[in-house]
């Protein structure tokens, strides 16, 4: 099995890695009350073939698209976009 895929298998579903994300940018300690911080986030993942699997840049285009929709969605997002 190739190494990509085995990492996406141990990897915990979409819900469950929004939920890290948020529960990292949730706290709140070491930032002052009158100051706000807000992410949006945009993760990917693509299948290379023997066409493509140079080119990173199909991968950083598809994770821009994620980061728009996350900021499109409202603050504080993350999206993940799924291309395989």
């Amino acid at each position: 099995m190739l190494l990509g895929k085995r990492l996406l298998n141990k990897l915990p579903r979409e819900a469950a890695i929004k939920n890290s994300f948020y529960d990292i940018l949730g706290d709140k300690e070491n930032i002052p009350k009158d100051k706000f911080l807000t992410c949006s986030i945009g993760i990917a993942s693509h299948s290379f073939t023997k066409d493509n699997a140079n080119n990173l840049d199909i991968l950083l285009h598809y994770a821009d698209k994620a980061q728009y929709i996350a900021k499109n969605s409202g603050k504080n997002s993350v999206s993940i976009y799924n291309n395989s």
